[in-house]
């Protein structure tokens, strides 16, 4: 007689797992998975890629080794769904991130190197060149630089969505989104079977290759089915927000009559000085968007990815004149403009695809230019410290000032640092970006005409002139009278020092006259001058009366 024996359980593991989006499932393939997203993103139906939040729908099918689905397969709440990041993606690490190979049509992208599954199950997580992400920052349930639950759910208050369960071998996860945390070189990884599915290190009751997939797919050695063309995702930010506009000197806009919007502060000066740096230098800092409104990152936790930021000029708000005025925007030895970049030059909005700005010059500066942790703000986001607006013309046509009026600022975040199209920012994809206040580029005013001098006696003199043209790109708000005591002297120092000034040998001028320390030059009398007709470019006689209003000393020369 035999008696039959049991095993009181058993587990069948998938091969592997295939993705698909979608309400209607389509299959991934390697070039369809998305490689920006956006965080907080608004679920879009469509499901378009590269636009805003993750697709409204991912389904995992549980497949054989013939790839075809285990429909026998059910279980409840046994797939659980996490945010990882990039072991080499961190916010300190600056231009080492942009050291290796670039993905996609290049910008300083962490390349994410070594992204692979632990065979055994001894370690914690089964993941090796990877991590779970954290909170960057503080909202809902996120509390803790140590919480991570809450980066990827369907609500930005409670953590849940991220379980659930499988059905005739398919398991589909909806509105999912990234939560809490920015940057480059993250992912999603789907455990089937977690055996901690509420502890930040989790593995799966499975092998690794058998229980692990990941979004985008790493391929059939990482649990997948095929390899994407991008190893992780980009999580722009839901917004930049602008904490400080360029100005500090020349006129307040705001106060100026018609829809000028500058700083939106009365009273403070709107404008800065050609070829001079800012007085007061742009900020931008990061926010996401919560059950309760958009929030900051006011955390230093250090928990978000590398993201380069860029400053180009709004070449829509100088058009024409972005080219004949020569208009650039340039760095200094603190900051560039970008991360890879000194200056950009503005260019003429011609096209959907024109780029905005071309890009030139390498940073000399020991401060990145990316969304990080700002002391003085106590934001994420990024101050700049020497930037200025250079202007010049070649054009010897060019008639006019070279300054401009109600210029503006474009900062974007996002894919690809030095290679910000015009199409692109009208459908809000690939990058973050947001807009400076209008300011004003001003050169130095006219000097003054018309300067006389009244003598009073031992009253003292009269100082009279008239001010140049006086306008927002030649502003003035007074004069400075330079005076010094002249006493007679033929040698070559002093106050009334001879000085030497440019001649004509044909006229018989002489090549020293009398100058002062600030203007170069000596008195100035009127004079009358007559002269009878006479032929053109030909040298002819002419009598010229002087009636001196003051006495004349040996060694005076006219």
């Amino acid at each position: 007689l035999v008696t039959p024996a049991y095993t009181p359980w058993f587990r069948i593991a998938p091969s592997k797992f295939k993705l698909l989006w979608g309400a209607t499932p389509t299959a991934y393939t390697a070039t369809t998975f998305p490689k920006v997203i956006r965080l907080d993103g608004e679920i879009k139906t469509d499901d378009a890629v590269d636009i805003d939040g993750l697709p409204s729908s991912i389904t995992i099918q549980l497949l054989d080794a013939a790839d075809a689905v285990l429909t026998s397969s059910n279980c409840t709440q046994c797939f659980g769904a996490r945010l990882v990041k990039c072991s080499d993606s961190t916010p300190d690490n600056g231009t080492v991130n942009g050291d290796g190979a670039t993905i996609g049509f290049g910008g300083l992208l962490p390349t994410c190197v070594g992204q692979a599954l632990n065979s055994t199950y001894a370690s914690p997580d089964q993941m090796m060149g990877m991590r779970q992400a954290r909170c960057a920052t503080m909202g809902g349930q996120c509390q803790r630089a140590t919480d991570f639950l809450q980066t990827l759910s369907s609500s930005s208050t409670h953590a849940n969505g991220t379980m659930t369960e499988v059905n005739a071998g398919l398991a589909v996860f909806t509105g999912l989104q990234a939560r809490y945390t920015f940057g480059a070189g993250f992912l999603l990884r789907f455990i089937f079977n977690p055996d901690r599915p509420s502890m930040e290190q989790v593995a799966s009751s499975h092998a690794a290759a058998n229980g692990n997939v990941f979004f985008p797919d790493l391929g059939a050695g990482v649990g997948g089915f095929v390899t994407a063309s991008y190893t992780s995702l980009l999580i722009r930010p839901y917004n930049l927000e602008v904490a400080q506009n360029p100005g500090g000197d020349g006129v307040d806009i705001d106060s100026v009559s018609g829809s000028y919007v500058a700083d939106g502060t009365a009273n403070t000066p709107d404008g800065v000085g050609a070829n001079l740096p800012f007085r007061v230098q742009p900020a931008v800092v990061v926010k996401g968007m919560g059950a309760s409104g958009e929030y900051y990152f006011d955390r230093n936790w250090n928990n978000h990815g590398h993201l380069p930021v860029t400053a180009v000029i709004k070449s829509a708000t100088c058009g024409a004149e972005c080219v004949t005025k020569g208009i650039v925007l340039q760095g200094g030895n603190q900051t560039g403009v970008s991360l890879t970049a000194l200056q950009a030059a503005a260019l003429v909005n011609t096209g959907t695809d024109d780029p905005i700005g071309t890009f030139t010059g390498e940073p000399t500066g020991h401060t990145d230019v990316e969304l990080k942790w700002n002391p003085v703000m106590q934001r994420v986001g990024m101050l700049w410290k020497d930037l200025s607006v250079l202007t010049s013309t070649t054009d010897y046509s060019f008639n006019g000032d070279i300054g401009y009026e109600g210029l503006q600022l474009f900062f974007t975040a996002g894919y690809n640092t030095n290679n910000l199209q015009i199409g692109v920012m009208n459908n809000n994809s690939h990058y973050t970006f947001t807009e400076s206040g209008l300011f004003d580029v001003f050169v130095a005013p006219d000097p003054p005409v018309n300067l006389k001098a009244i003598p009073y006696g031992e009253l003292g003199f009269r100082i009279e002139f008239d001010p140049g043209p006086i306008a927002r790109t030649k502003p003035l708000s007074g004069f400075i009278v330079e005076m010094d005591i002249c006493t007679q002297s033929n040698a070559a120092s002093g106050s009334c020092a001879l000085s030497s000034i440019a001649s004509y040998s044909g006229l018989g001028l002489p090549g020293r006259a009398l100058g002062s320390d600030y203007f170069s030059s000596g008195r100035t009398e009127e004079a009358a001058i007559s002269y009878d007709p006479m032929t053109a470019a030909t040298a002819t006689a002419v009598t010229i009366t002087i009636t001196p209003k003051e006495h004349i000393y040996g060694g005076d020369v006219l």
